[in-house]
């Protein structure tokens, strides 16, 4: 894997990471976020990302 692409990763899970402490997601299933791969970490974003456009629809 190419040290760019690499890099890539780490700075899109750390955005993820720090969107999801944002909101107070600490852990997945007892397993740290940092433990987490890209995959489950983007997969966990747009679980909370939807709840929360749904709980925003209702409000109005």
């Amino acid at each position: 894997m190419s040290t760019m692409l690499r890099e890539a990763i780490q700075i899109r899970k750390e955005f993820l990471i720090n969107q999801l402490l944002s909101i107070g997601v600490y852990k997945k299933e007892n397993v740290q976020l940092y433990q987490l791969c890209l995959s489950d970490l983007e997969r966990e974003y747009r679980l909370f990302n939807e709840m929360g456009k749904t709980s925003e629809k209702r409000k109005h």
